[in-house]
């Protein structure tokens, strides 16, 4: 059901009581001269259902019917109260519901027919000007338009911390997005490090030993030897190139041969930050394996970012780091007992960070309250299994 719809439902269902009631106030005054017209007192109650009925459907209609039936339905009926309750209803509606209108000139209208009709109804009875002629109908008016320019008022502020949410959700998955480009720039200038180191080597040594069969051939089916290694050679040079030319896409500036950290450095890390203040344990579980280059990288960096926004952000006092070694890879967990995360908290720079360096090689990272009371980050990073001497071709 549409919303124009279920509006119109609840509507309804206030309508057609509040207008019973609002007949029968207007057909029950005790003054000799009240009209005892079953088809006034009709006609009034459908002019009450139909605007109580459609007034934040159609707001504008049914307060302008609302403005008229206040002028008119008073010295009909006798009564003024009836008409100038459905006048309220009206206003409400109309400044709670549009925004076009403004509040004092339609309080303003509203009042002047709602006086009109107490006008000409006290000049029926012939009650002469009493101070309540006047009081009624601003009392009324200042009931519907205060209630309805508080509930607009609401209305645009909702809107607004909407739309500024919104907002700030564009900007942040814009900040995400830049911070994975980043890492990303970061990643590629690391693992061009480490690919360009071996596989220079490898072009390296094939081309010595090409050299070496050239210098001594006898005994060696030189040429074969020759072309192969030459192919080896080739095909080194190539991926070497090709992976240069992929590498300067993801970033800029200058590539350099650094050598990067390992696995076997995070001891040196934990020391480190023992020093700037945050005293860190590293517990190392099960027998090490040799792991590839990339995964002991993005292992390392795991740690260097989860122990930063340990120190940075959680104002942890201390940390605790557990490197597993597992069947099918290394599983790391990060506890600190600083300040952890809030209820819907949302990830910043260096959670997307390690979750790029997780998923480059095929990892995962998730993060959570530690027991300690501060963040656990937990990343597990595969390891192909070493083969068994069986699976080894001699």
């Amino acid at each position: 059901m549409f919303r124009p719809q279920r509006l119109l439902v609840r509507d309804t269902l206030l309508a057609i009581p509040a207008a019973v009631i609002a007949t029968m106030a207007s057909a029950t005054n005790e003054w000799p001269t009240r009209p005892d017209s079953v088809a006034v007192q009709i006609g009034f109650g459908a002019y009450a259902i139909a605007v109580l009925m459609f007034r934040r459907t159609y707001p504008v209609a049914t307060w302008a019917i609302a403005v008229i039936g206040a002028a008119v339905t008073a010295p009909l009926v006798l009564r003024a109260e009836p008409s100038q309750v459905v006048l309220a209803f009206g206003l409400y509606s109309l400044l709670a519901t549009s925004d076009r209108v403004e509040p004092i000139k339609a309080a303003a209208v509203s009042y002047a027919a709602a006086l009109g009709g107490t006008l000409l109804m006290d000049v029926q009875l012939d009650h002469g000007i009493r101070v309540d002629t006047f009081l009624m109908p601003a009392l009324t008016v200042m009931y519907g338009a205060g209630l309805g320019a508080v509930v607009r008022v609401n209305r645009r502020t909702a809107a607004d911390l909407a739309e500024r949410n919104e907002e700030l959700l564009a900007l942040n998955e814009v900040a995400r997005r830049e911070a994975v480009l980043a890492e990303r720039s970061r990643i590629a200038r690391e693992l061009h490090d480490i690919v360009a180191h071996h596989v220079s080597g490898m072009v390296l040594h094939a081309r010595a030993a090409r050299d070496a069969i050239d210098r001594q051939p006898q005994g060696v089916d030189s040429a074969g030897a020759r072309d192969a290694l030459h192919t080896i050679a080739e095909s080194g040079s190539e991926a070497l190139g090709s992976m240069r030319g992929l590498l300067s896409i993801l970033r800029d500036g200058e590539l350099d041969l650094a050598p990067q950290p390992e696995l076997g450095d995070l001891g040196s890390l934990v020391d480190s930050m023992a020093a700037r203040g945050l005293p860190t344990t590293l517990d190392l579980v099960g027998p090490p394996r040799q792991a590839p280059p990339d995964v002991q990288l993005s292992a390392y960096r795991i740690v260097q970012e989860a122990l930063t926004n340990a120190s940075r952000h959680a104002h942890a006092q201390r940390c605790a780091v557990t490197v597993s070694w597992e069947a099918h890879g290394v599983h790391l967990t990060i506890d600190d007992n600083g300040v952890g995360p809030d209820t819907g908290y949302r990830e910043g720079h260096g959670i997307v960070g390690m979750r790029e360096r997780a998923a480059l090689v095929g990892g995962s990272v998730t993060v959570g309250r530690s027991p300690s009371g501060g963040w656990r980050v937990d990343a597990h990073l595969p390891v192909a299994p070493v083969p068994a001497a069986a699976d080894v071709v001699a």
